[in-house]
């Protein structure tokens, strides 16, 4: 269990850094 916590947290992180670099992109494209 404590293994899969570990991954869903890090899964979180790459979340985030992959939402912000989706945002960056659009705000690209629209720019």
């Amino acid at each position: 269990m404590q293994r899969k916590n570990r991954y869903y947290k890090r899964s979180r992180i790459t979340e985030a850094k992959f939402r912000a670099i989706v945002r960056c992109f659009a705000l690209d494209l629209t720019a």
